[in-house]
């Protein structure tokens, strides 16, 4: 094995690594998402005449951990000990050949997920990292978050593959079925003016 090879496999050994810890990140970005889509829905098919107080808080949560999982992903500070997908395709700039890809190339498809994932960025940077006297983010919509996580995801897989020779699955079913089951029995009575109970009428409970 010539040196060059041994400094390529030296190379992906190390940027591999680096992706695995991001891998973990994706992971937990997905979970998320699939828990939160599955009790929305059911919320919506199940209780859409509740108050929606609740699922205010839960959604607001949701996009609040998602816009800063996104911005951890990418951005970080992209200085050692630090790692982001900018980062690692910033290296892969450096050693093209081992994608076989240009520069030029690995460069586009990073300015392509900036370019995707900046709103969410931005929006995670003004309203949720940090307190701006003028933030200039606007409202993140959930499509435009769904869309930051997939392009992150599509080109974590893809160059990851490019560099390890292996598929990585992000996307799978995650949760096991039985996490339903803490909805299985409601958490709260219900009070009085429910449909359903007792007694009709409005009441302070």
């Amino acid at each position: 094995m010539s040196m060059s090879d041994q400094d390529d496999d030296r190379f992906r050994a190390a940027w591999e690594a680096d992706a695995r810890l991001l891998m973990n990140d994706l992971l937990l970005i997905h979970f998320h998402r699939e828990l939160w889509s599955s009790v929305v829905k059911a919320v919506g098919e199940r209780a859409s005449r509740a108050d929606q107080t609740w699922q205010m808080h839960y959604s607001r949560l949701y996009i609040d951990s998602q816009a800063m999982a996104i911005r951890r992903v990418v951005r970080s500070n992209n200085k050692d000990p630090h790692v982001s997908l900018n980062s690692l395709l910033l290296r892969l700039e450096d050693q093209p050949h081992i994608v076989g890809l240009s520069a030029q190339e690995i460069s586009q498809d990073r300015s392509q997920l900036n370019r995707v994932a900046d709103d969410v960025i931005s929006w995670a940077d003004q309203t949720v990292a940090h307190v701006h006297k003028s933030p200039t983010a606007h409202a993140l919509e959930l499509d435009r978050l769904d869309s930051a996580i997939k392009e992150v995801a599509d080109t974590f897989i893809s160059y990851a593959g490019k560099v390890t020779r292996t598929h990585f699955l992000i996307d799978d079913p995650l949760p096991s079925p039985r996490w339903r089951s803490v909805f299985f029995n409601p958490l709260f009575d219900a009070p009085s003016w429910w449909p359903g109970t007792s007694e009709a009428g409005p009441s302070q409970g």
